[in-house]
């Protein structure tokens, strides 16, 4: 009876060892299946974004852009009125032209007293920036594209961004971050030295 027992806890312990060691390559297998499905995800992430090969603070400059192309008229308008405002439609109703006679005036009354000095230096000071404001409005003007390729091909990127921002649930600039952080990973993967924690991430 005694061998029958001896042999009983022989078997049982074999039967303990095996098992541990059976759930230990189970568990093995499990997390080798997790890390190969997530370097396959990732993978496929980095493919997707690398194509698109995002910059920081790109989607805020293509919104502004497309904007810009979409308000032409509108802008075109705006500068319109104001270089009328500026040269004025016949002589002496510009804003230039006003002030040209306000200098000439106060220059006269320069003569009877200096202490207009200042005033009259700030009066002259204001003229050549008005004429620097009718200059860049007018060569802003002349630079308006009405390229509908151009705009067009703004769109359609500004559109995929977007896609790919629903579909990751980031920002554009969120999405150059993970970019970054999905080439790193990759990196410590094939390395073979990696985080653990980030299998089940």
């Amino acid at each position: 009876f005694g061998v029958n027992k001896q042999i009983l806890n022989e078997t049982k312990e074999a039967f303990h060892l095996w098992k541990k060691e059976t759930d230990l390559l189970e568990d093995l297998k499990n997390r080798r299946e997790i890390l190969e499905a997530r370097i396959f995800r990732l993978t496929a992430e980095k493919e997707e974004l690398s194509k698109l090969k995002l910059k920081s603070g790109e989607r805020d400059d293509l919104e502004a852009e497309v904007l810009k192309l979409q308000s032409g008229d509108k802008i075109k308008q705006c500068l319109d009125e104001c270089m009328e405002a500026l040269e004025g439609g016949s002589p002496g109703t510009s804003l230039l032209d006003k002030f040209g006679k306000l200098s000439l005036r106060l220059e006269q009354a320069l003569r009877y007293d200096t202490s207009l000095q200042p005033t009259f230096d700030l009066l002259e000071s204001t003229r050549t920036e008005l004429d620097e404001i009718r200059i860049n409005i007018n060569d802003y003007a002349s630079s308006i594209d009405h390229d509908e390729r151009k705009f067009d091909k703004l769109q359609e990127r500004l559109t995929e961004i977007m896609r790919l921002e629903r579909k990751y649930q980031k920002s554009a600039d969120e999405l150059v971050i993970h970019f970054d952080k999905i080439c790193e990973e990759l990196a410590q993967f094939e390395g073979g030295a990696f985080d653990e924690k980030l299998i089940a991430a």
